[in-house]
């Protein structure tokens, strides 16, 4: 029986339109950072970076002299190769949102919203099954829809003007929606009728983090961070869908930047994760694995390119990532990408910016999967563009 991959479906997800790949299908999907443009410009670590950085990475990084909020877009458009089948797909995301608010000249207060993990995808498949003794043609498609994100609060308190500490926790939340439907194709009896299985989980969990920034000199910024998170659940919510535990998690993030020249500044950073993986009983054996992955990144800001008060950085950047989840007896997964950005400071003034947006766009390609279920494992190349806006009150 011959199978051909037809296509892959845009799928939405319940608080965003969501991320498309094939590499979510394994375990809890694919990690989602909440960075801004400029952070993902740089290598996309978000931690330890000179002046404004609204990324919901560091706690201890929210200190700002006013309130503002920040808002960041993400589409992408996905090539996909797996095997003889290929395919192309595109959606888009808000992997951060979050607001500031300087409580008093030391203390920063925020709160907003950061992806975390996303699980949606869809496959189209042609076959033919036996009915009544005669071969008739079908189509199925199986689509996953959701992910995991945090709703958290945080606070920034700057013991010194060098020197901050940052608390955050929150809430794990989210669900997952999975379909398989059926329709008959060419029924010239039009008694076959389409039918569809849904299943429903509703995720639910805690995590807490702290963080500390330091400025070794005016031209040189550390930053360290750490959040762990409690068991997370996934509940039955419709279908038959069987309840699930997951092991807690943590990440340690680290990053450094410095100014070598008045308008060069160079960023590097590493992030050490350890993803959600599901509890087991002894001896039971899962067809899900989850590893330990490392994040690497780093780039460059170029300040030279000014008109009057405004300045627009320009940067570059690398990244590479492994992927958490595989199945057993495959290959794991693992994502480079070279990254571009632009900065625009589009209102300010000497007690700093009013208005800033920022632009990254990156060319990802991910590869990994090979097993006896994908022989030749899985790759797709990515486009992906990061679009940021912070606005701040006088």
């Amino acid at each position: 029986m011959k199978r051909t991959l037809l296509a892959l479906a845009l799928v939405f997800a319940p608080v965003s339109v969501s991320a498309q790949s094939l590499f979510a299908a394994r375990g809890l999907g694919v990690p989602i950072d909440p960075l801004d443009g400029r952070s993902r410009a740089l290598g996309g670590i978000g931690v330890g970076l000179l002046g404004l950085n609204p990324s919901l990475i560091n706690p201890a990084e929210l200190g700002t002299a006013r309130r503002g909020v920040t808002a960041v877009l993400q589409p992408a458009a996905y090539s996909l190769d797996i095997g003889a089948a290929k395919g192309d797909v595109s959606a888009a995301r808000f992997p951060m949102f979050g607001m500031l608010y300087p409580a008093t000249p030391r203390l920063t207060v925020g709160i907003g919203y950061a992806g975390y993990l996303e699980q949606s995808w869809a496959v189209r498949t042609a076959d033919s099954v036996d009915v009544a003794g005669e071969r008739v043609p079908v189509e199925d498609v199986v689509s996953s829809a959701g992910g995991l994100g945090q709703i958290r609060v945080a606070a920034a308190y700057s013991l010194s003007p060098s020197f901050a500490l940052g608390l955050a926790g929150g809430v794990l939340t989210g669900n997952l929606d999975r379909r398989a439907t059926r329709s008959f194709i060419a029924d010239t009896t039009n008694t076959l009728r389409e039918f569809t299985t849904r299943l429903r989980w509703e995720y639910s969990g805690f995590f807490g983090g702290a963080g500390a920034r330091l400025d070794v000199t005016p031209a040189l910024r550390l930053g360290v961070s750490a959040m762990v998170t409690t068991d997370l659940s996934a509940d039955s919510a419709e279908g038959t869908a069987v309840s699930r535990s997951y092991d807690r998690a943590y990440q340690f993030a680290a990053g450094a930047s410095g100014r070598v020249t008045a308008d060069l500044v160079v960023a590097l950073g590493a992030v050490r994760n350890r993803y959600p993986g599901l509890q087991l009983a002894a001896g039971s054996g899962t067809p899900e694995v989850q590893r330990d992955t490392w994040t690497f990144g780093g780039g460059l800001e170029y300040e030279g390119l000014r008109t009057g008060r405004r300045t627009f950085p320009v940067r570059l950047g690398a990244r590479m990532q492994q992927l958490p989840y595989y199945g057993s007896g495959e290959e794991p997964a693992k994502e480079q990408a070279a990254m571009l950005g632009l900065g625009f400071r589009l209102a300010g003034d000497e007690s700093g910016p009013l208005a800033v947006a920022d632009i990254g766009i990156e060319r990802a390609k991910r590869t990994g999967l090979q097993g006896t279920v994908l022989a030749g494992g899985l790759t797709e190349n990515v486009w992906r563009w990061t679009f940021s806006l912070a606005l701040f009150g006088r």
